[in-house]
């Protein structure tokens, strides 16, 4: 997962992810990046290999939004 809240870094990873192949999901704040895990564990869906988080976000910023993830899992 890609957590950015600057729509031309999101546009810049996603094409760079696409060009290796992969895939991801992309949230543009810390709060909807937590609910994407929470999600996830929900369905019982895989967790996230590799979450890339922005540390300043509005709603709720990279650390905390890596320490509430961290609590979930």
């Amino acid at each position: 997962m890609i957590t950015a809240d600057c729509p031309l870094n999101i546009e810049s990873l996603k094409m760079i992810a696409s060009q290796l192949g992969k895939e991801a999901d992309f949230a543009m704040n810390g709060l909807q990046a937590l609910d994407y895990v929470k999600s996830r564990l929900e369905k019982g869906l895989p967790l996230y290999k590799l979450i890339l988080m922005d540390y300043s976000m509005p709603r709720m910023d990279g650390p905390t939004a890596t320490k509430k993830i961290r609590q979930v899992v």
